[in-house]
């Protein structure tokens, strides 16, 4: 996020609109959630909270990116020829039928769904994506392709079938994907990493700045990315004692997930095991409860039964153990 206002008037709009509301709304705690480090309202709004004397908590999070103008792409792309085995999965894909990387269809967003939907099966997803809610309006939006900010759905096909897709937004020269998938029949030739590798080498041709990598510390983002910046999180508290009150109840919020975000092992262990369970526990069927019983039983008291046949000439016995 960021103020609209032109650069050289910032810091008297800035300072002008939190006063006025500070003024007009006493009990008043302001959440500017997505401020770029690298953005010059950063640096206005640590100067507006350290003059005014407000109570302030920052947190950041890491958002790597690739500058496609600083690289030269041929190079770039060679050093990552080998990555996670990219280019053995991309053969032994090629060797099951036609892959192509390209623009997914309006029509086609039923199966981008379906692939989101099973893609995070047994995992809770706070993206809300799929849900009924948010269809509607993520089919509009993929009808905006005018103006400053464009929508873009990209997907990798296999003999026409989608098996990936990158959903995002591209604003002057920057692109941002905000929700990708693959479908998990294919997950051991990397089709997620594949499309990303196409992206990626066509974003010279669109005359591409920036190609976000998006907010997080995954691996794969620091195997693609030539930088990196941060993107902020302002909590603005008035100096009243009903928003004092939620401001530390937010704060210490912001510190635990801060501290949650920064451990991808406490990712993993969630989406993995945690989520997983969630799931497990909502939408199990009777068989499969049973079968875990079975199997929690068996690592405390093992019991099986073995068949052996003997052959003793010409005859078959059988002997049970």
């Amino acid at each position: 996020m960021d103020f609209i206002v032109y650069e050289d008037d910032k810091e008297t709009a800035i300072y002008f609109v939190l006063d006025e509301l500070m003024k007009s709304f006493p009990n008043t705690m302001f959440h500017l959630n997505g401020v770029l480090s690298s953005s010059s309202t950063s640096t206005i709004l640590k100067n507006y909270v350290a003059i005014r004397k407000y109570e302030t908590s920052i947190f950041s999070a890491i958002a790597p990116f690739i500058n496609v103008k600083a690289i030269n792409l041929d190079d770039y792309m060679n050093k990552r020829k080998k990555l996670n085995g990219l280019n053995r999965k991309e053969r032994r894909l090629r060797y099951l039928g036609e892959v192509k990387t390209s623009q997914v269809k309006l029509e086609e967003m039923e199966d981008v769904f379906a692939i989101h939907d099973k893609h995070w099966k047994n995992r809770t997803d706070t993206s809300h994506f799929s849900e009924e809610a948010y269809k509607n309006f993520y089919n509009a939006l993929l009808s905006n392709n005018e103006g400053s900010i464009q929508t873009q759905l990209e997907g990798l096909y296999l003999d026409n079938q989608l098996i990936a897709f990158s959903y995002g937004f591209l604003c002057r020269g920057r692109y941002i994907g905000i929700v990708s998938g693959h479908d998990s029949d294919y997950e051991i030739y990397g089709p997620g990493t594949i499309l990303n590798k196409d992206l990626i080498a066509a974003s010279q041709k669109k005359g591409l700045r920036v190609f976000d990598l998006d907010v997080g510390y995954e691996p794969y983002k620091f195997e693609w990315n030539t930088g990196v910046d941060y993107v902020n999180e302002f909590i603005i508290a008035s100096k009243e004692w009903q928003s004092q009150m939620i401001f530390h109840l937010y704060k210490t919020k912001g510190q635990v997930k801060e501290v949650l975000k920064k451990n991808y092992k406490i990712i993993q262990f969630k989406r993995k095991y945690m989520d997983q369970s969630i799931q497990f526990v909502k939408n199990a069927s009777k068989k499969e409860w049973i079968q875990t019983f079975r199997k929690l039983s068996n690592k405390i008291y093992s019991h099986q039964s073995i068949d052996i046949y003997q052959q003793d000439q010409g005859t078959q016995e059988l002997v049970n153990y």
